[in-house]
This record gives C-alpha cells, sequence and structure tokens, in this order.
C-alpha cells in the first residue's frame, strides 16, 4: 500500500521551515535585483555566513524544500503569460464535439469524465434538469470569438502591417502567374516574400 506523502517543507521543523522562508526570499531577492529568475539565482545563491545556517542548508530534506519552494515561486511568474494563453487556445479552438459525442443512432452522448482539463475549462456553464423524457441538458460554452479575437490581437493578426497580410496579398497579386513547376512556384513564392 502506498503511504500518504507529504511535501519536503511540510516535513520540516518550525526552525527549518523558518530558514527555508528566509533563505527562498533573499534568493528571491537577489533575482529580482539581478534581472535574472530565481531558479538561476538559486544556482549562484552565496552560502549564509553563520554556521547554524550552513549546517541547517546542509540538510537533505532542506535542500529539497527550498527547491520545491523555488520552483513553485518561478512556475507562478512564468505561467503568467503561459497560462494566459493555453486558457485562451483552449477556448479559441474548442468545440462542443469534445463535450457531447454524437452516436452512431444519431443521439448525444454526454459524458465528462472523458473530457480533457483543457476540454472541461472551455465550460463557461452547466445544467442538468430531469425532464419529461430524461435528463435536459444545457452547456454554455466560453465565448469562442472573443478568445479567438484576443489571440490573433496577441499574435499581431489584426495588424495590417503583419507578415500575414503581406503574404495573402502578394499571394492575391500572383494568382493569375502560370506555374509550371514546383520550382516556379518556390521562386514566384521567394519574390512574394522578397517584396
Amino acid at each position: 500500500m502506498i503511504g500518504f506523502f507529504e511535501s519536503a517543507y511540510r516535513q520540516l521543523t518550525p526552525v527549518e521551515r523558518a530558514f527555508v522562508d528566509a533563505y527562498v526570499a533573499s534568493v528571491e531577492e537577489m533575482a529580482v535585483r539581478n534581472h535574472k529568475s530565481i531558479r538561476e539565482t538559486l544556482q549562484d545563491a552565496p552560502l549564509p555566513p553563520d554556521a547554524k545556517s550552513q549546517e541547517i542548508l546542509s540538510s537533505a530534506l532542506v535542500k529539497a524544500a527550498i527547491v520545491d519552494r523555488v520552483r513553485e515561486l518561478s512556475e507562478s511568474a512564468e505561467l503568467n503569460v503561459y497560462r494566459t494563453l493555453k486558457e485562451l487556445r483552449n477556448i479559441a479552438y474548442s468545440t462542443v464535439a469534445s463535450i457531447i459525442r454524437v452516436r452512431e443512432d444519431g443521439l448525444f452522448d454526454f459524458d465528462l469524465a472523458k473530457c480533457t482539463p483543457e476540454e472541461l475549462s472551455t465550460i463557461k456553464s452547466l445544467s442538468i434538469k430531469n425532464g419529461p423524457h430524461g435528463p435536459e441538458i444545457k452547456i454554455t460554452q466560453h465565448d469562442k470569438i472573443a478568445a479567438l479575437d484576443r489571440v490573433m490581437k496577441y499574435q499581431g493578426l489584426l495588424e495590417s502591417e503583419h507578415q500575414h497580410w503581406k503574404i495573402v496579398s502578394a499571394s492575391e497579386e500572383t494568382k493569375t502567374l502560370t506555374l509550371e513547376s514546383v520550382d516556379d512556384a518556390a521562386n514566384a513564392y521567394a519574390q512574394m516574400l522578397d517584396d
């Protein structure tokens, strides 16, 4: 039987916990001051000046707790942009087919247990009522168009000077070209990019 595992930090004594908190706070301060990530700064962090702190730092459990805390802090710092874009992507590219599946007989199956966390995050609201012919399910997903709009703004696709629009405009102009080989097509495309 697998027992209950606690994080390294939770296994520390109160003194060790206070040390880890203070040590990680000082590493975080150095990272901000030097414009580096907290992980990079941890690699170069100097040893504490006093013998007692050095003794505490020599404990494998304390080191593990420090690494865990630094990972948590760096993930929360790095996650902001990544997580926001991931959430927007989930909504922008979601389909109801990930939530409701059409059976061969044309009826629908509704099974959230088979959905990924990303698919579940696209649901804005869900209500299930008992109707005269069985459960009545109402699903509302987050606004897909609004999410697509935000993703396109992030990608710069809504700016008229974006490279994508230059390529589209150039390809519209070259539609009348007669291309007799793959080389002709490659050369035309290269020319389009140079313009």
